[in-house]
């Protein structure tokens, strides 16, 4: 469950800090889905800068998206196997880790969405909610 776990939040954190990490020059993306996808250094540091992403650029974000979305339902799976044999307070927390990592997936929209660190990242009370919510399941 960790690994799956782990590549599914590496994937998501490429993604939701994409314009932080172009602005710092930073590049986590695959050189070889950067150029299978038409994409340059330059170009993902104009789209991080005019927050204009481009079709060839959404379509590298799906493909992410589709890897992390792999790795996400893997961990899902390990994590429900997992579950009967880890104490409260384990799975408690297991499933906090995930769902704030799920909580910003589901924000990711690579077909019409924006990619800047604001649009991707959950705010304070959106976080807050979604622990309430989880801890408010677990003891019911």
């Amino acid at each position: 469950a960790a690994r799956y776990l782990a590549l599914f939040s590496y994937l998501v954190h490429i993604i939701r800090d994409f314009q932080k990490d172009q602005l710092e020059n930073l590049n986590y993306f695959s050189r070889k889905l950067m150029i299978k996808n038409n994409l340059t250094d330059q170009n993902l540091r104009r789209i991080a800068s005019d927050n204009n992403p481009t079709d060839d650029f959404r379509n590298l974000i799906k493909q992410y998206y589709n890897i992390a979305d792999y790795y996400r339902k893997k961990a899902c799976l390990k994590i429900e196997e997992l579950q009967p044999y880890l104490k409260d307070q384990y799975r408690l927390s297991l499933d906090i880790i995930y769902q704030l990592y799920l909580q910003i997936f589901e924000k990711i929209d690579y077909q019409r969405g924006n990619f800047d660190t604001k649009s991707l990242n959950p705010t304070k009370p959106e976080i807050q909610k979604r622990i309430d919510d989880i801890i408010s399941k677990f003891y019911n």
